[in-house]
């Protein structure tokens, strides 16, 4: 019931223009999403957005609601993606 009540609120706040794809980091989303998809995790929304900020994914797993972010980088230069969150 309540994975239910979420895909509905999170489809209402697609509608009312909260979720939004931008070009940058797209396909490193893509990829994690990909990858939580073979671990046997539901997404459920991709970048949604609310005042305060953004999550790059929000997925279901064992009844658990997991929101993902994703840093993708081409080179060191900036350091590690670990080092950005």
């Amino acid at each position: 019931m309540r994975l239910h009540l979420l895909r509905s609120l999170l489809h209402l706040l697609a509608r009312l223009g909260f979720v939004r794809k931008e070009a940058p980091g797209v396909m490193g989303e893509g990829l994690a999403a990909k990858f939580l998809e073979s671990q046997g995790y539901r997404i459920e929304c991709r970048n949604f957005r609310i005042k305060g900020g953004e999550a790059d994914i929000i997925a279901t797993h064992g009844g658990l609601v997991v929101v993902v972010e994703v840093k993708t980088r081409s080179s060191g230069r900036f350091g590690s993606p670990a080092q950005a969150v």
